[in-house]
């Protein structure tokens, strides 16, 4: 990414897959490849990195405290950081977005990123560059950046 001379990045969570441990060590190297960034980083927690912490075969963690852990990891500020939608693992834009009564919600817009499907034999971590343009009536523009060592091949018919 450094490569891209971003001006930020913006990672949606999913350190991790979701039966994947959830020891300290796993944030801490996290932390360390957002430091190296050479582009100021940014970090919102996923699904896997505390909700299911509290399986087995991610240690048995108490969730809410792998949460806590993780904020004071990565937010080590006064500010708060907020919840993160789904787990779909696709790349999707809502654009506009309705709320659950299906009114549209003025100048929001909602990004689902690619996720981890391993367990299901698709690695589709990918990453989304994103344009602004505060000239232009939709303001954001997005491009889905795929990282050819994780491409999913399809068979050809």
């Amino acid at each position: 990414m450094d490569s891209q001379r971003l001006k930020f990045s913006v990672h949606d969570g999913d350190l991790k897959a979701g039966s994947g441990r959830c020891d300290d060590i796993v944030y801490w190297q996290a932390l360390d490849r957002f430091n190296a960034l050479e582009a100021p980083a940014m970090f919102t927690p996923g699904d896997n990195d505390w909700t299911d912490c509290d399986r087995t075969a991610a240690g048995s963690f108490n969730s809410l405290e792998r949460l806590d852990f993780e904020r004071r990891l990565f937010c080590s500020n006064p500010y708060s950081i907020g919840k993160r939608h789904g787990d779909s693992h696709c790349f999707h834009i809502d654009k506009p977005y309705l709320d659950a009564a299906g009114r549209r919600l003025e100048n929001f817009t909602r990004v689902e990123t690619f996720g981890n499907n391993q367990a299901n034999g698709a690695n589709d971590v990918q990453w989304l560059k994103v344009w602004l343009d505060p000239r232009s009536r939709e303001v954001f523009s997005y491009q889905p950046m795929i990282v050819p060592g994780n491409r999913v091949a399809v068979p050809a018919p």
